[in-house]
C-alpha cells in the first residue's frame, strides 16, 4: 500500500488532482461512493451497483493461542471449531466465515464481534477465543509471542476489488490510480507475516 501510496504521489503533481486517503469499513466505502464522494476504493462482494476490478484474493486465517489443544495441528477443519468461542472482525470479514460454517453445518459461536484485528490479537492472547481473520489485515500487526496463525481447511477467502462508480465515466486521474495500483500488485506481492 506504501508504494501504491508513493508512486500516486510522485505521478499526481498537478494541482488539479489530489489523492486524499480514508481508511473506513466496506459499508462506508459504498455509501461514499454512491454519494460521489471518493472516486475510487477498495470493496469487497456483493456488489450490484458499481463496476469492479478484481484486485486480490485475501485468504483468511485462524488466531489460536499456543496453550489451546487445537494448535499443534498444521491447518485446522472448519468442523474442529464446531462451537469454539471465535472472536470475528467485522468490516465485512465475516460472510464468508458465516458461509463456510454454513456450508459444513457447523455450529458458529461468535463470542465477541470486533472491529479492529488487533484487539482481536490481544484477545486470542488472554485466552478469550480463537480468531478468524485475514491474512492482509495482519500484515501490519504484531502477533504475540504465545498466538500463532494456522490455516484453515477448506481455505476461506474474500475477494478484495476496486471498485467505481461508473468506468467509462471515471477521471483519468481514477483510470490512472487504477492502472498503478494493477500494475504494483502483480509486481510485487503484498506484505505477509511468518508463522510461528
Amino acid at each position: 500500500m506504501n508504494a501504491l501510496i508513493s508512486h500516486c504521489l510522485s505521478i499526481y503533481t498537478h494541482d488539479t488532482i489530489s489523492l486524499i486517503i480514508n481508511e473506513m469499513n466496506v459499508n462506508e466505502i459504498k455509501d461514499w461512493l454512491t454519494s460521489r464522494v471518493i472516486d475510487v476504493g477498495w470493496i469487497i462482494p456483493p456488489n450490484e451497483q458499481y463496476d469492479v476490478i478484481p484486485f486480490y484474493k485475501d485468504e483468511m486465517c485462524l488466531l489460536i493461542r499456543d496453550d489451546h489443544p487445537l494448535q499443534l495441528r498444521s491447518q485446522i477443519g472448519i468442523t474442529d471449531l464446531h462451537n469454539e468461542p471465535l472472536i470475528l472482525c467485522k468490516g465485512e470479514f465475516d460472510p464468508p466465515v458465516y458461509e463456510l460454517f454454513q456450508r459444513y453445518d457447523t455450529s458458529l459461536n461468535a463470542a465477541f464481534d470486533l472491529h479492529n484485528v488487533n484487539a482481536a490479537l490481544r484477545m486470542v492472547q488472554e485466552g478469550l477465543g480463537t480468531a478468524i481473520v485475514s491474512r492482509i489485515s495482519l500484515s501490519l500487526s504484531i502477533l504475540p509471542p504465545n498466538v500463532r496463525i494456522r490455516p484453515l481447511e477448506p481455505k476461506p477467502v474474500r475477494d478484495i476489488q476496486l471498485a467505481v462508480p461508473l468506468l467509462a465515466n471515471a477521471p483519468k486521474a481514477v483510470k490512472l490510480f487504477i492502472q498503478v495500483a494493477q500494475e504494483l500488485h502483480t509486481s510485487k506481492p503484498l506484505p505477509t507475516i511468518f508463522n510461528r
